[in-house]
């Protein structure tokens, strides 16, 4: 992601109202993208590359700098029986 973290845009896009909600929506995931660009002073790719980041990990519950620890493989097993 260029010079920047993903933890480092992470905290611009908190402070983006509805943020997560923009992303989750494919047609708004250009407003997304534009928003962080303003408000992070950013190129369009780096803010193309943290929101497809962000948008994979919401699918896995992960948008925050949290452990992943918590993905036990005995919790996902036991999801599937």
């Amino acid at each position: 992601m260029n010079e920047y973290t993903y933890n480092e845009l992470l905290t611009y896009a908190k402070s983006i109202g509805r943020f997560k909600q923009l992303v989750s929506s494919e047609s708004k995931r250009p407003l997304a993208v534009r928003t962080l660009m303003y408000v992070a002073n950013i190129d369009k790719a780096t803010a193309w590359d943290f929101v497809n980041e962000y948008y994979d990990r919401m699918d896995l519950g992960l948008t925050s700098n949290r452990s992943h620890s918590f993905l036990n493989i005995n919790v996902l097993a036991s999801q599937h029986k």
